[in-house]
């Protein structure tokens, strides 16, 4: 994954027990990193749909390198559009990933990983 972080998420967020994954998700999407994790994910469409991500927590270790597996349920798109007389709409496509995440005990990634 080739993205810049554009801030450090909140450590007492990623320490939080039972983590909100809400919460995860919105402070994911803040720094910058949620569409680019959803692209390299993305199997079946060109772009990922980050509004429709549905994560589900499968471990959390948090500490001083905070460990967080999720698997992400989300719907890419095709590009381009239907044309003008084309009745037939725009499907989005079901995706499905499931990544590693590590975090350092600033709230960095420091390390992101597609799992199969």
């Amino acid at each position: 994954m080739k993205t810049k972080q554009t801030a450090a998420l909140d450590i007492a967020l990623l320490n939080t027990i039972p983590l909100p994954l809400d919460a995860l998700m919105q402070a994911l999407d803040q720094a910058g990193l949620l569409f680019p994790m959803l692209q390299a994910g993305m199997q079946r469409g060109y772009f990922a749909a980050k509004e429709s991500a549905k994560p589900m927590l499968l471990k959390h270790e948090p500490g001083e390198r905070t460990l967080i597996r999720l698997a992400i349920q989300f719907e890419s798109r095709m590009a381009g559009c239907a044309c003008n007389e084309d009745p037939t709409p725009e499907q989005p496509l079901p995706e499905y990933m499931a990544c590693e995440l590590v975090f350092d005990e600033t709230g960095w990634l420091n390390h992101f990983t597609l799992l199969d």
